[in-house]
């Protein structure tokens, strides 16, 4: 036994040796040269039909291989060719070169089992398929399907080819048909994919390299688990190439997102879970999303960088930042996955930084808040977003290609820099706005700090667009402004509004300071029209001036508080203020309502005096003092309005054509005027009463233009002691005509006003008609039965005439006044009466005078300063009780004129004289006067407004007797010195005031030659005017 083991052991050393020198020398031969295997073709394509049954393979050329010692053997196949079986026609595949690497035991037992197969540079050829889950699919021919077959087998299948544990694709070139343009970066990949079996399962490799990118990774694949897991790395991956790999639902999405990502993931992927886990993290540096679907325009991105976990129930996104020019933005969240259901629960949270607002539009996607974004987007420009956050909770429905979004939680915050902001179109925008904003999915607020408008400063606001959930939003605009009242009126004039234009107000002509509460609501569309805008505006005005609030009362209006309110019914103020410098209580309503029947109403409580009168265009300086509390009240609708007052005139003391009301005596004025076209047309129920001194009841009508009345008709025309009815009228050439018919007409105060007023010319014509039973010319001139024409042009009274009867009684006690124009320069005037007495002594003339027949003519030529010219004459008159006169006769003869202070006087049978006459002075020249016992003949100055007089003459006493040498010619007129003048007469004077004159006589005139008389005559007594009228 020992023996037969020590020659066993000998004769296995031997073969040891002997297979250690075949396998040396077989090494050496594979070493030196690779071994053809031509001639084994058979053998070796009889195994390859194990690893792919149904399939025959044939080959050009196949060699084996021996690198090291301590590697495997392999067979080298090239030109190889996959038919299928007993059909040559059916190519399976067509593969350059495919590497079989064979277990040196194994080959020696006689079985070609390669346990490691490389297919170099293979043709994977695939198809374009947009309409699948996944849109790369092996193409369904069977000249693609060997490879796509032998990977699933060798995966799915543990049983198959149990001997072959690694399969390498080696330099593979990736053919897509159908493939778009844009998606031309598969045509270009060079991949290399290894799988290897192992104890737990199979281990992997990928590597894509193409011109400007690289993909890598391992992976794992554990059959039992069904769990891949894999570790990848790329860069310079542009996006679009994994967008390519998305079902149309995302695809439409993201398409034009042209980023170059780099980066690095960790996936797992299970049959029964799906994706359980993949772990992305990737970053790029430049491109930008060129997708108007989703955006405005393109949004450039300079800097990008994502960090999350992908799984089949979930994506978590750990960090998503990105840089677009000045704008920074974050995300971070997670998406929950029911893809049974096919929904996803969207829970993130987001922001972007220092974004320009006109740039937020290409940030903020559409479809996203989309009311507010349009709202944001195109009405606040120019501003700066220092921050802007997002707080996203919604589910979202991806089935059938469609996909719907139920928002669950939306708000965020947007901080808003120097922002111009339009908050109604056609508005002025707002300047310089900061403020906040809050969303969410059924709100949009802004709260505004600041801004400006129209020199208007806001203090704060708020704009609140709501009702995002639903199809139709509406807005609300509060706002806190603070500015110049002229500026703040400009800007509710502005259109839409136009409320300064529909009150009639100028902004130019206001002034002061307001503060004002403004709100707006309308629905949120791209045009709003004026009826759909509800306002609600509150302002309180301080200092507020405004020149003629209403143009047709001239007024000022200062110093004004105001209460200003303004809806879409109405507008209306209230306040105090000043106007034409007197305290007013105001207020003020404007309708806008077009079915109601006043449109504007406006109320003032104040006074009126003098000045303000004069504002209204009556300069009644001297015929008001005080203030009389006055009540207007202004109403109008369209191109009509009403204008009614009523004023106290008891605080007052008023003059009216020389007519007193003292202060203290009940009065009142009120009246009403209808406008139409911006102009008074007609006013009734005009009263002007005052106890028993007036009493005034008109109505009456305005021109077309409203600057002056047309007619005026007074039912009650009292004044003082005047008491009738007047009628006023204008015609079309301007003549005003004035019909006075009544009891009693006072001409004594008119009189006396027109002689102490300012104004004595009139600048229109003036036709003046007057009938009075009494018509007083002073407290005792009284007149009856009287009518007067006056008519007025040019500055002159051009026509006159005027018959006036001096007793109520019947008969002949008329006088008569006549006036009349010649040419334009020329005017000529006569008064006469056969009650010279009775008129004289009713004008105040004198009281002394009885009886005599009176005539009076004049005549006027030039300008009205050019003093009047003429005669006066009066005969058959006599003299009683006249003092002056008494006076003078008891100087120039002590015995006297008894007959003078008799009951019928001293009668004289004529009395002649001429004179100019002027307001200022009456010179008299050869006045004569004759009667049997006294003849006087006079000359002189009488002042009436001074009341001085300055004349001189002669006393002919017997003046019948003295005067007849008179008519002996030449001697007659050497002894009494000349026509009219006596034998024996006295020189006198009067000098100085008119009731007490200085009367002085020539004593040595009496029997003095009236030729002689004269050398003695006191002329030195003589004014210079009297002495000048006689040369």
């Amino acid at each position: 036994m020992r023996q037969f083991l020590k020659h066993f052991i000998k004769a296995a050393a031997f073969l040891s040796v002997l297979v250690a020198l075949m396998l040396g020398g077989l090494y050496w031969y594979l070493t030196s040269s690779p071994l053809i295997l031509n001639s084994y073709a058979s053998a070796i394509e009889r195994e390859f039909e194990k690893l792919a049954p149904g399939l025959e393979m044939h080959f050009a050329n196949a060699t084996l291989e021996w690198p090291k010692f301590f590697k495997p053997l392999r067979i080298r196949l090239k030109e190889l060719k996959v038919y299928k079986k007993g059909d040559q026609k059916a190519l399976a595949a067509e593969i350059p070169e495919m590497q079989l690497k064979f277990n040196l035991f194994h080959i020696l037992e006689g079985r070609l089992w390669p346990s490691v197969m490389q297919i170099h540079r293979p043709e994977l050829n695939m198809t374009y398929a947009p309409d699948q889950e996944s849109s790369f699919l092996f193409a369904s021919t069977s000249k693609e399907e060997f490879i796509g077959n032998l990977l699933d087998q060798f995966v799915n299948h543990a049983d198959f080819a149990s001997f072959l544990k690694k399969i390498e694709i080696i330099e593979g070139r990736v053919i897509v048909e159908n493939l778009p343009e844009e998606f031309h970066f598969w045509q270009k990949q060079t991949v290399n994919l290894g799988l290897a079996r192992g104890r737990h399962g199979y281990e992997g490799h990928v590597e894509i390299k193409g011109e400007d990118l690289s993909i890598s990774g391992m992976m794992h694949f554990s059959p039992k688990e069904g769990r891949w897991k894999a570790e990848l790395s790329f860069s310079q991956l542009p996006v679009a190439n994994f967008i390519s790999l998305l079902s149309n639902n995302y695809k439409d999405k993201l398409t034009g997102l042209t980023l170059l990502l780099s980066g690095t993931g960790d996936l797992t992927y299970s049959k029964k879970e799906g994706l359980e886990n993949f772990q992305l993290s990737v970053e790029s540096t430049s491109g930008q999303w060129d997708n108007l679907k989703i955006f405005e325009g393109p949004l450039p991105i300079d800097a990008f960088r994502f960090a999350g976990e992908f799984s089949n129930h979930q994506i978590r996104i750990n960090t998503l930042t990105f840089t677009s020019k000045e704008a920074q933005g974050h995300l971070e969240g997670k998406i929950d996955l029911n893809r049974e259901n096919k929904t996803a629960h969207v829970d993130v949270i987001g922001g972007v930084e220092n974004v320009p607002i006109d740039d937020l539009k290409f940030l903020w996607p559409k479809g996203l808040a989309e009311v507010p974004r349009d709202w944001v987007t195109n009405n606040i420009k120019k501003a700066k977003v220092p921050a802007a956050t997002l707080v996203l909770k919604s589910d979202v429905h991806y089935g059938d290609d469609q996909i719907k979004v139920d928002i669950k939680d939306l708000h965020g915050e947007i901080d808003i820099l120097n922002a111009r902001v339009r908050y109604l179109e056609k508005m002025p925008m707002v300047e310089g706005v900061n403020g906040k904003a809050w969303y969410d999915d059924k709100t949009f607020r802004i709260v505004v700090t600041s801004g400006t408008t129209f020199k208007q400063n806001i203090k704060n606001g708020e704009i609140l667009i709501t009702d995002l959930d639903v199809k139709d939003q509406n807005i609300t605009i509060d706002l806190d402004v603070m500015g110049p009242f002229s500026e703040a009126l400009q800007l509710l004039d502005h259109e839409p509004m136009g409320y300064a234009k529909s009150l009639g107000l100028l902004p130019a002509h206001c002034s002061g300071e307001g503060t004002t509460k403004l709100h707006l609501a309308f629905p949120l569309e791209r045009k709003t029209t004026f009826k759909e805008l509800k306002i609600e505006s509150e302002s309180r005005l301080t200092s507020v001036g405004l020149l003629n609030p209403i143009s047709q009362v001239p007024a000022t209006l200062q110093e004004g508080e105001f209460l200003l309110k303004v809806n879409n019914d109405k507008l209306s103020a209230e306040g105090k203020a000043l106007i034409n410098r007197l305290p007013a209580k105001i207020t003020w309503q404007k309708n806008f309502d077009e079915a109601l029947e006043i449109e504007n109403t406006l109320t003032v409580e104040s006074s009126i005096d003098s000045f303000g009168l004069a504002k209204l265009g009556f300069l009644l300086e001297d015929n008001l003092k005080g203030q009389a509390p006055l009540t207007l009240q202004y109403q109008s609708k369209g191109e009509k309005a009403h204008l009614s007052f009523k004023c106290n005139l008891e605080p007052v003391d008023l003059f009216i054509l020389g007519i007193e009301k003292t202060r203290g005596l009940p009065g009142e004025f009120k009246a009403k005027i209808d406008f139409e076209n911006g102009k008074p047309r007609y006013f009734k129920d005009l009263s002007l009463t005052a106890k028993d001194l007036l009493n005034v009841v008109a109505s009456g009508s305005f021109d077309k233009s409203g600057k002056g009345f047309e007619t005026v008709d007074f039912a009650s025309f009292k004044l003082g002691k005047t008491e009738g009815k007047l009628h006023l009228k204008r015609n079309k050439m301007g003549v005003e005509t004035v019909y006075f018919d009544g009891l009693v007409f006072d001409l004594e105060p008119i009189l006396e006003y027109l002689e102490k007023s300012s104004q004595t010319t009139f600048d229109r014509p003036v036709d003046i008609r007057l009938r009075a039973d009494q018509l007083y010319m002073g407290p005792h001139r009284l007149f009856h039965n009287s009518s007067i024409y006056l008519g007025y042009s040019q500055d002159k009274i051009r026509h006159l005439e005027g018959d006036l009867y001096l007793s109520a009684q019947a008969g002949n006690r008329l006088v008569k006044i006549r006036l009349k124009s010649n040419n334009d320069h020329q005017r000529s005037f006569e008064l006469s009466t056969n009650h010279a007495g009775n008129f004289m002594s009713i004008m105040d003339w004198s009281e002394n005078v009885r009886g005599g027949v009176l005539k009076i003519k004049a005549s006027h030529d030039g300008p009205t300063t050019e003093p009047w010219q003429g005669t006066i004459k009066l005969k058959d008159f006599a003299l009683i009780k006249a003092p002056l006169l008494g006076k003078l006769l008891t100087l120039a003869f002590p015995t006297g004129f008894m007959e003078l202070f008799s009951d019928d006087g001293l009668r004289f049978n004529l009395f002649n004289a001429n004179f100019q006459y002027t307001p200022e002075k009456l010179l008299i020249k050869d006045g004569r006067a004759a009667g049997t016992s006294l003849g006087i003949s006079v000359s002189g100055l009488i002042y009436p407004k001074q009341g001085k007089l300055a004349l001189q003459g002669n006393l002919i006493p017997a003046y019948f007797l003295n005067t007849l040498l008179n008519k002996i010619p030449l001697l007659g007129e050497l002894l009494t010195g000349g026509k009219n003048e006596g034998l024996f007469a006295v020189s006198y004077s009067m000098s100085g005031d008119m009731v007490k004159p200085k009367i002085s006589v020539n004593p040595l005139s009496v029997l003095t030659p009236g030729i002689i008389r004269k050398i003695f005559s006191t002329e030195d007594e003589d004014p210079q005017e009297l002495q000048s009228s006689r040369k």
